[in-house]
């Protein structure tokens, strides 16, 4: 084999990897943007003198537009890239990682320090069926952005 053709195989195969790691890292930042907002609403509520009922909608609207930018970006960056089958697979599952890097990042520049801040605890069952829908959410983003 060529040394020629050896490296741009490793040149290949080092850009498919990065490429993959953004996707996953603008997945895992989106999802994070949207766990932490809703586990923050209290505190928002507190800090910005707005009614509960205001922040729900700006919240709704705030959703709305975050999954149709991700769902864009998505589309854009998987049909620019022109990303395989096991690539597009990846993606479904390398999100959460990044998805909990982000998550740590943002417990430790803003904690809780006030009690009245904690979230109700059926957030949590939202958050539980968020992260099992979202890998669902991707592939089938994935998949649409392939067929274009």
């Amino acid at each position: 084999m060529n040394k020629k053709n050896l490296m741009s195989r490793v040149y290949s195969r080092k850009n498919a990897f990065l490429k993959l790691n953004i996707l996953s890292a603008i997945c895992g930042f989106f999802f994070a943007i949207t766990i932490q907002s809703a586990l923050n609403i209290y505190r928002i509520e507190r800090l910005s003198k707005l009614g509960f009922n205001t922040l729900e909608v700006i919240y709704t609207i705030f959703y709305i537009v975050k999954l149709i930018l991700l769902t864009w970006i998505l589309i854009v960056l998987i049909r620019k890239w022109i990303l395989g089958k096991l690539s597009r697979f990846w993606l479904t599952i390398l999100w959460f990682p990044y998805f909990l890097v982000f998550n740590y990042i943002w417990i430790s520049l803003f904690p809780l320090t006030y009690r009245g801040d904690i979230p109700s605890p059926g957030t949590g069952l939202i958050i539980m069926f968020g992260i099992i829908l979202y890998p669902f959410y991707l592939a089938i983003v994935s998949l649409f952005a392939s067929k274009g």
